[in-house]
């Protein structure tokens, strides 16, 4: 019986080994990684085909320290690429007046400009204002073609107030964006009140000119299968 149960343990700890190394080897496993690493030269994030680069973080009052700050990538719920960032955007009725931050950075596809662009961008807030004040996300996108605004906001609620807001524009294609998040501001009169989490995710498709081409193919291949 003993040489048989020591074939089991060995049986049950090779079966762990591998189980770990394939959760390791998963592609597309997303693993957060600090804003402060994020802000070194160089520094990049890769999320589906996206590439989030050039971050930069500002902030005054309470708001979290960018090590402080988790960043990963995510595919929300329409299957679309994008990044996840949590961290305590929020202010203390500890400290007089209103506290705020920004962050910034470039989104490109990974390997260069490929036959691809993004015409759509998605944002999620978690906002939390338990008390007397606010909590407020500005986000600005630009590219060569267009300058858009989301706004999102949870201002004086009231009491137990925790709730999640969206908001999507549609954008001129584009190949390369800069987001620009220059107004979390956040201000709590008798409780804390803040932001927990920020989602933004892109809509990639087909360039105009391949998606045609795309279209005068499958229409070919249904012609000749009609002669034949």
């Amino acid at each position: 019986m003993i040489p048989r149960r020591a074939g089991l343990n060995r049986e049950w700890v090779a079966c762990v080994l591998v189980c770990g190394l394939l959760l390791v080897a998963l592609p597309g496993v997303a693993r957060a990684v600090s804003l402060a690493s994020l802000l070194l030269p160089g520094a990049s994030l890769d999320s589906g085909n996206l590439r989030f680069s050039d971050f930069t973080y500002a902030s005054t009052g309470d708001m979290a320290l960018a090590s402080n700050v988790a960043v990963e990538g995510f595919t929300d719920l329409d299957g679309d690429d994008g990044i996840r960032i949590e961290g305590n955007f929020e202010d203390l009725t500890s400290s007089p007046g209103a506290s705020g931050a920004s962050i910034s950075y470039s989104v490109s596809f990974v390997g260069g400009p490929p036959s691809l662009s993004i015409n759509r961008v998605k944002l999620k807030a978690d906002f939390s204002v338990p008390g007397l004040g606010y909590a407020n996300l500005n986000a600005t996108i630009l590219n060569s073609a267009s300058l858009d605004l989301i706004q999102l906001y949870a201002h004086n609620f009231g009491t137990s107030l925790a709730v999640s807001d969206t908001g999507s524009k549609n954008l001129t294609p584009a190949q390369g964006l800069d987001v620009v998040m220059e107004n979390i501001d956040a201000f709590g009169s008798t409780d804390t009140a803040g932001i927990s989490l920020i989602e933004r995710s892109f809509t990639v498709v087909p360039e105009p000119a391949t998606a045609l081409m795309v279209g005068l193919g499958l229409t070919g291949l249904a012609f000749a299968s009609r002669r034949i």
